[in-house]
């Protein structure tokens, strides 16, 4: 008995003290991601987006991914997304921004684009833009175009998204 005594003491500040120790010089957190999921539909008074080179109507466009590297500004906080849209039988890797409020989680905007060069004819966009077409803030509603349309506000999708903590 008197030998579990013995080292009983030593065995219990070793523990102590590594506990400590591992507490002051433990590394950065993880960095913060977030799961990102939206569906895309065509408007009810708009006309869906055709996949370039073929006669298929997109109708509904699924995204998911995740989100890192965030920045915050003010109410805003845009994140890095990187994941895949599905569209008619098609998938593509999808790369971009989302803008979210801070208090909510709700998207305010987004820019998203196939990351590859060079760039081909079926590379998706779906973006929120301002009257003027460059990027900007819209809630509800986004335009899906391809890589070198000639008319980018041709085809408005309605859009939901949820976003999670990892």
């Amino acid at each position: 008995m008197k030998t579990i005594k013995h080292y009983a003491f030593p065995v219990a500040y070793s523990l102590l003290a590594l506990t400590i120790l591992s507490s002051l010089f433990r590394g950065p957190p993880p960095p913060e991601t977030r799961n990102f999921n939206c569906v895309f539909r065509s408007t009810s008074n708009g006309s869906p987006a055709y996949v370039p080179l073929s006669a298929e109507e997109i109708r509904e466009i699924t995204f998911k991914g995740k989100l890192s590297g965030k920045s915050v500004h003010d109410d805003t906080v845009l994140w890095h997304a990187e994941g895949t849209a599905v569209f008619h039988g098609n998938s593509q890797k999808l790369g971009g921004s989302i803008f979210l409020l801070a208090s909510t989680d709700e998207v305010s905007g987004l820019i998203l684009y196939r990351q590859r060069n060079p760039h081909q004819i079926v590379d998706l966009r779906i973006t929120t833009l301002g009257d003027s077409g460059r990027p900007d803030w819209d809630e509800d509603s986004a335009f899906v175009y391809f890589e070198g349309a000639p008319d980018k506000f041709a085809y408005l999708y309605d859009y939901t998204c949820t976003v999670e903590n990892v």
